[in-house]
């Protein structure tokens, strides 16, 4: 499994499980609702939600959701979307908690 998605299916696990609503920790960033932040913005958001991320992790995330041209913008709009699929079916919650809990980086914490 590459990078990018197992922190996505962390994530998904954290905040299936927390009832967590990622976008919440985005808005104050984006005065605008453009739908971007700037990287450090986006490293602070992640820091938020309480889960230890390697650094090739938030470099992987950064890479699949930064704006193509421009400054170093990124999406979150698209990055919570991704996150919050679980809370559109009732089922995939169940499904992405038990995948998460099998993956080797997820921590003993989390697990519980």
């Amino acid at each position: 499994m590459n990078v990018e998605l197992d922190v996505e299916k962390r994530l998904q696990a954290l905040v299936a499980k927390d009832r967590i609503r990622v976008k919440e920790f985005f808005l104050d960033f984006d005065k605008l609702r453009k739908g971007v932040v700037g990287e450090a913005a986006f490293r602070t958001c992640l820091g938020t939600l309480n889960i230890k991320f390697h650094e090739s992790e938030i470099q992987a995330l950064l890479a699949k959701y930064q704006q193509p041209d421009g400054p170093r913008l990124v999406n979150y709009a698209q990055f919570c979307k991704n996150i919050d699929y679980v809370f559109e079916d009732p089922s995939a919650a169940n499904t992405v908690i038990l995948g998460a809990q099998s993956s080797a980086n997820f921590n003993e914490n989390d697990m519980d």
